[in-house]
């Protein structure tokens, strides 16, 4: 049995609290950047799929830089703040999927499918994954990334934020497991690896007591100063990158 580990009033709630996010700028250097700009080729009329990832700041990310037709799906939307981040990206109104990934049909597939921060509230993984390859074009790419709680920030969010920490599936940030998984459903591993030398974050820092505000300054400070190297320890995210190689 697949567990969700969150809800849909969570995300309700959580989207909410975050004021202003019809208004950033999506930027040509955001987060993954560097991997997407080595792994995902910029081809004319590409199709791309972010799947779970409300307010679809990477359905815009591809849609700005790449000239992709974007699409988002989620079963959260709100589709004036996603018209105004668009607006504000000088971006065209992308395609909206409305609805949950384990529910809809899949009457159209894409040349990228991408999901970030979303297979690790499940407890399937295998069946998380299999609902990404569904909407692959053969030789399309799939990029799929979950924060990394098995090191340092782990241990900081149990302590100090148990409840963000327990909507989290462990066993999605073991990068030999989610390989295997990946492998198994026919496609070539193009790209695995712990992502970012350093970063601990917690979500609603601005709303913790001032120790702890300082205490998750600090420690990034001191670790992007020490760690020189990607790894499980301390790399904040996971990312993998494979290609469809089913006709």
């Amino acid at each position: 049995m697949n567990k969700e580990l969150t809800s849909k009033k969570y995300w309700y709630e959580y989207w909410k609290s975050k004021p202003k996010i019809d208004s950033s700028i999506i930027a040509k250097d955001f987060l993954f950047h560097e991997v997407l700009n080595k792994y995902i080729p910029k081809k004319e009329k590409i199709t791309f799929l972010e799947i779970g990832g409300y307010p679809g700041k990477w359905a815009i990310f591809f849609a700005k830089y790449w000239s992709a037709n974007s699409t988002l799906l989620d079963r959260y939307i709100d589709r004036e703040v996603i018209q105004a981040l668009s607006k504000t990206n000088a971006v065209e109104d992308i395609n909206i999927i409305e609805g949950d990934v384990f529910d809809l049909s899949v009457d159209k597939k894409f040349d990228v499918v991408m999901s970030v921060g979303f297979i690790e509230h499940f407890s399937d993984v295998p069946s998380v994954v299999d609902k990404h390859v569904d909407y692959l074009k053969p030789n399309g790419i799939l990029i799929m990334t979950v924060p990394n709680l098995l090191g340092l920030n782990g241990l900081l969010q149990k302590v100090v934020d148990r409840e963000t920490y327990d909507t989290h599936f462990l066993e999605t940030m073991y990068d030999q497991k989610l390989k295997e998984i990946v492998s198994s459903r026919g496609l070539d591993i193009e790209y695995i690896s712990y992502h970012s030398k350093f970063g601990v974050w917690l979500e609603d820092i601005n709303n913790k007591p001032r120790w702890v505000r300082r205490l998750v300054y600090l420690i990034n400070i001191i670790g992007k100063f020490l760690v020189r190297f990607e790894s499980r320890v301390f790399s904040p995210y996971l990312i993998v990158v494979a290609k469809n190689k089913n006709i």
